[in-house]
């Protein structure tokens, strides 16, 4: 896959979005399509080591989903986007179309609680109530659904 991938993204115009996403995917090569684990595709040895460059010019060596789990904790670019589409995934819109300072808010709310998500859902829902929209009913399952858990 990995060959293919390469092979499919080489042009510029795809390398400008995939020399990002591909050494993310590369890394965690050792799942297939459905999540299991795998060592082998068609009978060849997976690699799973890619190097990511960061946003400084830093590269950094990921060998699996830890190396880019501890990377993305570590990076403030990963946690605004992880907000972002979190935020809008609920919201079912940009924030930014309520308000320009909003995703800011929730960036700032969800450091200062220590990335916890569950507090990060009950603040999205905070924002859509006090913009009059609708229950943000996937954030609201969730936070249902993490209070129900022991």
């Amino acid at each position: 896959m990995r060959e293919k991938v390469t092979a499919f993204t080489r042009a510029q115009a795809c390398m400008s979005c995939h020399e990002t996403i591909n050494p993310l995917g590369f890394s965690l090569e050792h799942f297939d399509s459905i999540g299991r684990w795998r060592a082998t595709d068609q009978d060849k040895p997976i690699d799973a080591q890619s190097d990511f460059t960061r946003d400084d010019g830093v590269s950094v060596r990921l060998t699996g989903p830890r190396d880019v789990a501890a990377f993305a904790i570590g990076s403030t670019v990963a946690r605004q986007g992880f907000v972002r589409q979190l935020s809008q995934y609920a919201l079912q819109r940009d924030p930014a179309e309520l308000s320009p300072s909003l995703l800011d808010d929730l960036v700032a709310g969800f450091e200062a609680d220590e990335y916890h998500v569950l507090k990060l859902y009950e603040r999205i829902a905070v924002a859509a109530a006090m913009y009059g929209l609708p229950s943000v009913t996937p954030a609201a399952n969730a936070v249902e659904h993490a209070r129900e858990q022991p």
